[in-house]
């Protein structure tokens, strides 16, 4: 007998900005008692659909914008689920394009206010993993023009 696993794959993006991070206000009943919860864009999927496509597609359903470019961060597999953290840099352009559903709240923060923040278990994770890579691309000499 062959036992089969189901995997899930689950993509996270952190969104910067000119040295800051957008995140998204969760507005689910599983955090409607703390209504300041914040988040880094993510979705997952049982499907074979790469893991960018999978990503850049659930921001541009979110927020109206196509991401060019993205970076993987880091992959890293737990329980069953393979999750990639990727990164990408907004332009001028892209933050001027920027969609928000009605009532959906997004913020950009600085580091250090976003490590303040509430943050969904996902997020903490993610930040936990990536803080000193995230950091360390707001250095000048590895912004992409």
């Amino acid at each position: 007998m062959v036992l089969v696993l189901n995997t899930i794959n689950a993509s996270h993006i952190v969104l910067t900005y000119k040295r800051k991070i957008l995140l998204k206000r969760l507005e689910t009943p599983f955090y409607k008692d703390n209504i300041n919860t914040w988040s880094f864009f993510e979705d997952s999927n049982t499907t074979c659909e790469l893991f960018e496509k999978t990503i850049v597609r659930k921001v541009e359903k979110e927020i109206g914008i196509l991401l060019p470019t993205i970076v993987l961060l880091l992959s890293l597999w737990e329980n069953y689920t393979k999750n990639n953290f990727y990164q990408a840099e907004l332009s001028d352009k892209n933050v001027n394009e920027i969609k928000r559903s009605e009532g959906q709240e997004l913020q950009f923060f600085s580091m250090k206010e976003v490590e303040k923040l509430s943050m969904s278990p996902s997020s903490q994770k993610f930040l936990g993993l990536c803080k000193t890579i995230i950091e360390a691309s707001f250095t000048p000499s590895l912004q992409t023009a």
